[in-house]
């Protein structure tokens, strides 16, 4: 899914009911409202319920007018649906969860990439997954380079035991 389309989406769970609702709904339904079939042709069934999702979320836009339950604080509300009425939106709860760890950009994925590019160069065309995955990881957690103590990584380079390969080639 295109990544400003999920940001639009997630209004629903925002409760901004006067600018969105069922359309966004039906839009998260058709995804992960309907059973599956992977490009190796496995089932894959539907994350929720479909039908109880529509049914949570019009019991959802009643109860709150009815019972004046907070909008302006969406955390709050959740916590207040998943405690009282939990059996009433319970699909809708877990939609809910499942759109909110979905990435709406594509930034940590492009970061990766950078990453893998500035570790794989040219000149070290030849690194096995291992070591890449763990360079890449130094690189993206690991100290800035300007807090790298260069002097004590050669004297523990120089200590190592390494094989050296002689090239017997004319």
């Amino acid at each position: 899914m295109h990544s400003g389309f999920l940001v639009s989406v997630m209004c629903v769970f925002k409760m901004k009911m006067s600018t969105c609702g069922n359309e966004e709904l039906e839009t998260l339904l058709s995804h992960y409202g309907s059973a599956k079939k992977t490009q190796s042709g496995k089932d894959v069934p539907a994350v929720v319920d479909a039908k109880k999702c529509r049914f949570g979320w019009n019991f959802v836009k009643e109860l709150v007018v009815r019972e004046h339950y907070p909008m302006g604080h969406i955390a709050e509300l959740w916590k207040m649906l998943a405690t009282h009425h939990s059996d009433e939106v319970q699909n809708l709860l877990k939609l809910s969860q499942v759109a909110l760890v979905l990435p709406t950009n594509t930034a940590g994925c492009e970061r990766g990439f950078s990453t893998q590019n500035r570790n794989k160069n040219a000149l070290r065309n030849r690194l096995k997954a291992k070591r890449l995955d763990v360079l890449m990881t130094i690189d993206i957690e690991g100290p800035p380079s300007k807090d790298f103590d260069f002097s004590t990584a050669l004297d523990v380079w120089a200590r190592t035991n390494r094989r050296i390969v002689v090239s017997t080639s004319n």
